[in-house]
């Protein structure tokens, strides 16, 4: 199952506890929490109202919403686009760059949640830093190390996507139920899909379509 490839809309997204996952949503969401990830790359639609992220670390995330807040985390690089300011709380080492996610029904969804307009990245508020020096928690990444988000392909249900640095990612999960990812549900899902390809691949005699 693929993030937003036949729902629609997604009221509320949770994604926690995950470790070297890369989860990506082709969707308009309602509202998103990200907490407790650790080394993890989160290709995400816009957000119709406010995103959380709560202890990060070393994760790439693509964000685009009215609101963004971040707590503790550490060492992450956010490619965000937003109505207002980012604010960070007990925060380090946080990068940040341009929104840069492209797929079919992108500006339509940018509409959909009246973030057309949306041009805030790079004005970062952070709640601990009242000095009137420049905040040394966060920082504008530079055009060489900033991440890059395109899809590339997609075929029989799956999204392939090229980040920085090279990873290519296929088939990523959702728990429709309760819109919910963890890294057990991830974990549990990758190998019902490939059971399921496998009975497909048989039942189709062994023969498959490789063209895009």
């Amino acid at each position: 199952d693929i993030i937003g490839s036949h729902c629609g809309a997604i009221r509320s997204l949770l994604i926690k506890d995950c470790k070297n996952t890369i989860i990506y949503a082709r969707c308009v969401l309602g509202s998103v929490r990200i907490e407790d990830c650790c080394n993890c790359t989160f290709y995400l639609g816009p957000t119709k109202t406010s995103i959380y992220l709560n202890g990060l670390k070393t994760c790439i995330a693509f964000l685009a919403s009215h609101q963004l807040r971040i707590h503790e985390c550490e060492n992450c690089n956010l490619c965000f686009r937003a109505n207002s300011h980012p604010i960070i709380e007990d925060c380090k080492g946080m990068g940040f760059a341009p929104y840069t996610v492209e797929y079919n029904d992108i500006t339509k969804h940018f509409q959909d949640a009246d973030l057309s307009q949306a041009r805030c990245w790079d004005n970062v508020v952070d709640f601990r830093w009242h000095r009137s020096t420049a905040s040394p928690n966060w920082r504008v990444l530079l055009s060489s190390e900033r991440p890059i988000a395109k899809t590339i392909t997609e075929k029989d249900g799956s999204i392939t996507v090229w980040g920085t640095p090279q990873e290519v990612v296929s088939s990523s999960i959702a728990n429709k139920s309760n819109n919910v990812i963890d890294g057990s549900v991830f974990a549990s899902m990758e190998l019902a899909n490939a059971a399921k390809e496998g009975d497909a691949n048989a039942n189709a005699g062994g023969d498959s379509d490789d063209e895009m």
